[in-house]
Formats: structure tokens, sequence, C-alpha cells
């Protein structure tokens, strides 16, 4: 079994999709889509430099036969078929048991503050905010601990995200050892804002990947990217799989709430919306509906979405709406979704709809944001110079 890895001019010119490298190869792709944070036993890089090797080294060692090819042209001989080689596919990550619901409490802010700011500092159950860490359900505080370099660990997958405003990378992490493995398919206007108002950074708040391990989601201060997640290799003849970075593919698209304050492209981001990840690809992603919203796809064009009733969406991978459903979707999971509906707080089950009442909230929520790696919220909401929280 061979695999492919293709670095070279791919990831510098990420308008080529991974269709043009299956053209080339005259191979049509299968419908079998697979997962794994490893590199196959016997790996083929082709035109990569120095650089790239370097860079990929940590994780190239854990090839048994390593293989070079300078071209496309010059890996056609070595399409050959071979014995199967299957990828391991780790389980689905855990999802931590809800902590109890809380009480609203206040934490004394500037009057200029996001709410997006907020959840910037969100590090599990705590929030971090200047000089102290507030516990997320009564906001008892502490000094703050040291911070880590990454905003999304996947252990089960050794896989990591790391980075600061518009990019971040994709870390390798395995036996105490890290490296980069790749970028963020960024190519503006479909990625994440860099800078607004001339003054103000677009920092991370959480990463999450997909069940299924096929799509990640990037939610920073401003805006959220959905795209294909690191290594989703894919079978493209009997004995051969192919992993290309960038992928530039359709499910590649910016989320962001409308700010109608501003017109320049990247000032009107107001906000990323509250978007949840889903099983699989026919119910890929939950949208919430009650903002308005714009979707920036992979070519650069722009979808206004949302804004006239409370009401959310579920998706499929092609961004076609499949349902609609009411209420004010406050986020949740690819399991259950947490909904607001007049006074009440609802556990969704994503799939089937079914919903289960499980605690009140009088007022309707102005911004939820979720707890990394667990199945609680964070709501904000502003009044002058405070900020008001409550984890459910």
């Amino acid at each position: 079994m061979r695999g492919i890895i293709h670095l070279g001019d791919l990831h510098r010119y990420p308008s080529r999709s991974q269709h043009g490298l299956l053209d080339l190869l005259e191979t049509p792709p299968t419908s079998r889509v697979t997962y794994s944070a490893y590199p196959p036993p016997q790996l083929i890089v082709v035109g990569a430099n120095q650089s790239d090797l370097e860079r990929l080294q940590p994780w190239l060692n854990e090839c048994e036969r390593l293989m070079q090819a300078e071209s496309l042209e010059h890996l056609q001989p070595l399409l050959t078929g071979g014995e199967r080689w299957e990828p391991e596919i780790p389980d689905p990550p855990m999802i931590l048991p809800a902590e109890p619901v809380g009480d609203w409490w206040p934490l004394e802010v500037s009057d200029s503050v996001h709410p997006s700011e907020l959840a910037a500092g969100i590090r599990g159950l705590e929030l971090k905010w200047g000089e102290r860490q507030y516990h997320l359900r009564d906001g008892e505080s502490r000094p703050c601990a040291p911070d880590t370099l990454d905003f999304a660990q996947f252990p089960e997958r050794n896989l990591a995200m790391r980075g600061g405003r518009c990019r971040f990378e994709w870390i390798w992490q395995w036996a105490g050892q890290e490296c980069a493995v790749a970028e963020n398919a960024h190519q503006w206007p479909a990625g994440h804002a860099k800078k607004l108002y001339g003054y103000q950074n677009n920092e991370p708040v959480l990463g999450q990947i997909s069940q299924d391990g096929q799509v990640s989601l990037s939610l920073y201060q401003f805006d959220a990217l959905l795209s294909s997640a690191p290594f989703p290799w894919r079978e493209i003849q009997p004995g051969l799989v192919a992993l290309v970075w960038p992928p530039q593919e359709a499910i590649h698209s910016a989320f962001y709430r409308k700010n109608f304050d501003y017109e320049d492209e990247e000032d009107e981001r107001g906000g990323p919306p509250v978007l949840v990840l889903g099983p699989g690809e026919k119910q890929r992603y939950a949208l919430a509906l009650d903002r308005s919203l714009v979707r920036v796809d992979c070519n650069g064009n722009h979808h206004q979405l949302g804004g006239e009733a409370l009401e959310y969406g579920l998706f499929d991978a092609t961004h076609q709406r499949q349902v609609t459903r009411s209420g004010q979707l406050l986020g949740g999971n690819s399991r259950r979704l947490v909904i607001w509906d007049a006074g009440r707080l609802l556990a969704e089950d994503f799939s089937s709809g079914q919903r289960e009442l499980f605690g009140f909230e009088k007022h309707q929520i102005e911004w939820s944001f979720p707890v990394q790696g667990g199945s609680n919220l964070l709501l904000i909401r502003l009044e002058e110079n405070y900020a008001f929280l409550r984890l459910i």
C-alpha cells in the first residue's frame, strides 16, 4: 500500500483543488472516505521542498518506508496495486457530562467590550479575564494560571490547533514530539478576518472536529470558519489514498453575524454565529438563523442568511438546508442541541428533533459560546460596565 501527501505547490496556490490532483492522476475518486492522524506505512512525498520535509520530519518518522517523487509525472510509474492499507479510525471523542446549571453572575468590564472578547478567555470551566480566572458556574476567582499555546486539543487524534489572529496551524503531537503538519486553508474573504476597525485583532475562541473526522470548525472572536479537517484520507483507487492540503472544497466557508454599522468587508463582521457540527454528511451542521448572517463560500461569494424568524436550520455538506426548526439555537454537539424557546431551555436530539425540558431563562439570549470538550454553554449579556454570565 502506498499513500501520497502532496505538498509543494498546492499550499502556495490554494485556489487549486484536490480534484485537480485526481484529474492529473487520471483516476476517478471513489466515495470511500476514511480518517487517520497517522501516515500509512509507506508514504510517497510529492513536490515537497526541503523546508517542507524538515517541518514534517517528526510525522514522517512514523513511516516504515518513505519515498519521494519530484512531480506528479514521476509518480505515475508508482501507481500500481498492492496490499490494501486500512488507516486507523479513532473513536469519537468523549463528550464530558454537563456541569449543573448555574445562576447569572456579574463581571466588571469596560463599556466597549465585545462578548466574544470574553469568550476568547474560556479555558475549560473557567474564564481568564485580566489577572484572574473565574469559575463559569459561580464566578469564584483565583490568580491566572500559565496559558497554553493551543486553543484546541484533540488527544484522541494527536492533534491540536495553535495560532492567533486570522491564521492557525494544525499541530501533530506524539510521544513528546510535535510538528506543524498544515496551516488552515485561508483565502480571503473565505477565511478569518485579521484586524477590525484598524486596531481590533481577531483572536481564536475554540476549535472542533466533527464526529466523523472530516470537518473542522474554528471559532474566532468575529467569525467562524468551516473547513476540511487535516488528514481526510481519500481512496482514489484500490490500495491508494491521497492527502492534499489545503483541500479547497465546497464545505470551506466563513460565517459571521452582520454588523450593519459598517460596510467594510472586515469591519462588518459582528461576531461568530451559533454553528454546531453534526454527525455526518447529511446533517453536517446546525446554524442559528435568528440574526442576519453572511456565509462566504470557497469562491468568495457572499450568501445572506437569517434575520427573519426565531429559527435554525440543519444543513448538509453542500450547504443545502434540509430542515428548519423553531426556537433559538444556543449550541450543543453532534448528539444534542440546546434550544431557547419562549423562556424554556430545551435539550434536543440532533437527528430526530425530540426535545426535553431542562431549565428556564426568561430573557432571549444575546450571546452563547460553547465550552471546549464538554456539553455546557456560557451565556453572556452586557449591561453598562458589567457582563453577566451564566453556565447552562
